[in-house]
């Protein structure tokens, strides 16, 4: 069995109790998002140093860049979570509309960095 495959399942077991799905669940990933980088820079910075041999600029960006993501998406995330307004074209040349309703995908694992090198 994948080593990962017990974990993936206890997540997806929790994402399909629809407990991510609430404003206040969201807000407070992104602030404990903030915490984990702002309380383990030092960490952080020291792995990414062992890893990747990056410059010290870099390090900071790729640590802070999350924290500003979270800003931005603590800003927007009420706007995202509405329902969106859609016209749907009918057989008949009727236009009807209906909503659509933006919903988390579900689990996903992430292995590695995207630009590791």
């Amino acid at each position: 069995m994948n080593s990962f495959q017990e974990i993936f399942d206890k997540q997806k077991a929790y994402f399909d109790s629809d407990a991510t799905k609430s404003y206040e669940w969201r807000i407070d990933q992104l602030t404990r998002l903030e915490n984990l980088c702002n309380e383990n820079s030092e960490a952080l910075e020291a792995a990414m140093s062992s890893d990747f041999k990056t410059a010290s600029q870099e390090k900071v960006f790729e640590i802070m860049a999350p924290v500003g993501t979270r800003l931005f998406a603590k800003a927007e995330l009420k706007e995202w979570m509405k329902p969106v307004d859609v016209v749907v074209q009918g057989h008949s040349r009727k236009r009807a509309y209906c909503q659509v309703y933006r919903e988390p995908y579900g689990v996903t694992l992430v292995i590695g960095p995207f630009n590791g090198h």
